[in-house]
């Protein structure tokens, strides 16, 4: 299931942002009933959250979470931003494809 399936077309995604993901090989695990869209590869897991933060179902965290799961712990969060030029810098320096 894609991420516009679960979410509808009108989430909004950054396109710089799909463009990275989309040329890094990531898959898009998106599931209508998770709070919000992800995208995988490896071990690492992107949640990006809506856009409003009155609209997401955690306003506190930022619209970015990255986490990492190891196959017998819980998955590890690496980070929480909200922008997505820093979410971009991070994903390069932290990724390496």
């Amino acid at each position: 299931m894609s991420y516009k399936e679960a979410f509808g077309n009108n989430f909004d995604i950054d396109s710089r942002l799909t463009e990275y993901l989309n040329n890094n090989n990531w898959k898009d695990t998106s599931y209508h009933n998770d709070a919000a869209p992800s995208f995988t590869l490896g071990n690492y897991t992107l949640w990006i959250a809506e856009r409003s933060r009155e609209t997401r179902e955690y306003p506190d965290g930022g619209r970015y979470m990255l986490t990492f799961e190891e196959t017998d712990q819980d998955p590890k969060m690496l980070f929480n931003i909200e922008a997505t030029d820093e979410l971009l810098t991070k994903l390069t320096s932290t990724i390496k494809t």
